[in-house]
């Protein structure tokens, strides 16, 4: 049943123009029971159109878009790692990622210009590594300040990879934190668990 249920979800999701007609069709090929598609239904508290499916697909494609030499094409990359890289460079949004102390401008300067010689020495290296040899072995050491990342909510087993992979590209340490793990039976559950936007405000 949650097989279908994902199924399903994974449809709605990335399909466009689905009518309410066509998502209970579905809901009822699936045999979705009735206490279940409350966690289908509240895809919408999260974003996602119910009858138009999510839009501007080039966007997400862009955001999600593999490696090159990933031995994977249809790999995704989870939107994290565009974050890792601007982290590093000291490039993320201040209006988003405000920093609790800034730093000094002559630190700030030298950190992300060393950041970029990593960053280039790691490609350098990648390219003219001895064959066999993997990322993690051709890379530099982690350098610079650690970057914590902490993700409330849950992190997926695709994050936990970026990381690891970034820390490598990048040259840099990185430290994943987060309230738990979100398997897909766990984002079911706490999809089915979770309230309108508009009642969590009513109780503040």
């Amino acid at each position: 049943p949650e097989d279908r249920m994902r199924l399903v979800m994974i449809y709605i999701i990335t399909q466009e123009n689905i009518k309410q007609e066509e998502r209970r069709m579905l809901l009822d090929e699936a045999e979705i029971d009735p206490e279940d598609q409350v966690a289908i239904l509240a895809l919408f508290n999260m974003g996602v159109s119910l009858q138009q499916g999510l839009a501007h697909k080039k966007t997400r494609k862009k955001e999600g878009k593999p490696e090159a030499n990933s031995y994977d094409i249809s790999r995704y990359v989870p939107p994290l790692r565009r974050l890792l890289e601007e982290a590093a460079l000291s490039t993320l949004s201040l209006p988003e990622y405000p920093y609790v102390k800034p730093p000094s401008a002559t630190g700030l300067d030298q950190v992300t210009a060393d950041l970029r010689a990593n960053k280039l020495s790691s490609w350098a290296s990648a390219g003219s590594k001895p064959k066999g040899a993997t990322a993690v072995e051709s890379a530099p050491p982690g350098g610079g300040r650690r970057v914590v990342v902490f993700i409330v909510g849950g992190a997926t087993y695709s994050e936990c990879r970026e990381m690891h992979t970034a820390s490598a590209d990048l040259g840099r340490d990185f430290i994943l934190g987060s309230t738990d793990m979100l398997t897909p039976r766990r984002f079911v559950l706490d999809l089915k668990e979770m309230k309108p936007l508009a009642s969590l405000r009513s109780n503040v």
